[in-house]
């Protein structure tokens, strides 16, 4: 991380992820073992196309967690499936995993879009599916838990910070999908508490050309631009913004910042969601590379598995769920 860039949050995921402990461990009380077979996990996530940036590090964090609860003693069997970025390929993969792999856990899949499909299908068959970077508005059912931090919380920090540096008049740019527009629909509802000024343009999740948009922000001349947008046009947005003289940006996400783009990225604003350093040099030791976003609620899904199964001996989904 580049250290002229700014950080403002730092708590939400540390607090889903034992909120999630709890309920997925304490829900119910201890049975005696059901099944002494191989416990079976599948591993659903983007591993290629666009959303590889946050799908790739799940599966290798989800996949160095299996391998060391497997030296810990765990009988288990799992499966790596790829998404590919794509829906109907994601909804294919689960049904391998659920029908013919019969796994009796998935981890993933990644985002939103990806998450209510493949988790309708896990409530269809009794799969227990913990998605780390997945969420749904509708209570799917019992078989399905999410490990993502929340749109409230992400707009809560970012309205939070830019009231404590008395912005007033704030242009939101969000990405037409439902994971920003959720991020989207948290502001303006929070906003109700901070009163701030908003004004709003979507954009195509393919929009790689800001200028216009750009153009209709300058003339309202705001104090703060929110890019509320997919990560892999953030950088786009930002060198175009700071061509047009436009220095007060935020964005809703993180990024990785590298010798190409630390310069771009200079005094950016942007969520970091403070990953546990333990883990972070864990993982950069195995892969030699950081990881993502979404890469220690991966692990974590894992380690769930493990305790709510008593390290593999007690396969109760009825106590777990």
């Amino acid at each position: 991380m580049d250290k002229t860039t700014k950080t403002i949050i730092g708590l939400v995921i540390l607090v889903i992820i034992l909120g999630g402990v709890y309920y997925l461990v304490s829900k119910k009380p201890v049975t005696q073992p059901v099944s002494k077979e191989p416990i079976k996990i599948g591993v659903l996530t983007h591993q290629t196309g666009f959303g590889a940036i946050w799908g790739e590090s799940e599966a290798k964090a989800a996949v160095m967690a299996l391998e060391e609860i497997k030296q810990k003693g765990c009988n288990l069997i799992y499966f790596l499936e790829d998404c590919q970025s794509d829906v109907t390929k994601c909804i294919t993969a689960a049904n391998k995993l659920i029908n013919l792999d019969k796994v009796d856990f998935i981890i993933g899949p990644t985002w939103d879009e990806w998450f209510e499909p493949v988790a309708k299908l896990a409530e269809q068959t009794g799969v227990i599916l913990i998605s780390p970077s997945g969420k749904s508005e509708n209570d799917l059912g019992p078989y399905t838990f999410s490990l993502k931090y929340t749109a409230e919380g992400i707009a809560d920090a970012i309205l939070s910070f830019l009231k404590e540096n008395n912005v007033k008049n704030v242009f939101v740019v969000t990405t037409q999908n439902q994971y920003f527009e959720s991020i989207s629909n948290a502001i303006k509802i929070l906003n109700n508490n901070y009163q701030l000024e908003l004004t709003e343009e979507k954009v195509s999740p393919q929009t790689e050309d800001f200028r216009t948009i750009l153009s209709k922000i300058k003339n309202k001349n705001p104090d703060f631009i929110v890019a509320n947008i997919v990560e892999s046009n953030v950088i786009n947005f930002v060198k175009q913004a700071k061509q047009l003289g436009f220095n007060k940006i935020i964005l809703s996400g993180n990024v990785a910042v590298s010798s190409e783009n630390k310069d771009i990225l200079n005094n950016v604003y942007y969520i970091d969601f403070k990953i546990n350093q333990d883990f972070v040099v864990k993982y950069e030791k195995k892969y030699n590379k950081k990881p993502g976003p979404s890469a220690q609620m991966a692990y974590d899904a894992v380690y769930l598995i493990y305790k709510s199964t008593d390290g593999c001996n007690n396969l109760n989904k009825e106590r777990i769920i």
